[in-house]
């Protein structure tokens, strides 16, 4: 996470660290998280957003939270890419 300190949000968000077609950090539909993520989030009071934020960790480990006043809010620290799975190799 430190490397992103330095960075702005459309920066960090448009990184695609050498990939094709996909960045690594992005929003992801609240519609698509698995449904025990949009349970927790209710759970929380937090369902009221359309939206969070994946910010790539590592090739599985991934930071989730959403983003207010430029400021990032962390909600859950996914360890093996499990509250959205990606339908990609490898990740």
């Amino acid at each position: 996470l430190k490397s992103l300190e330095s960075m702005n949000w459309c920066t960090i968000l448009s990184n695609t660290n050498g990939r094709v077609g996909n960045t690594r950090s992005h929003s992801i539909a609240i519609e698509c998280l698995k449904e025990e993520a949009i349970e927790r989030l209710r759970e929380l009071n937090l369902d009221d957003y359309d939206e969070l934020y994946s910010l790539a960790v590592d090739n599985k480990k991934r930071i989730w939270g959403v983003i207010n006043d430029g400021v990032f809010n962390i909600i859950w620290y996914d360890l093996n890419h499990e509250i959205c799975e990606s339908k990609k190799k490898h990740t």
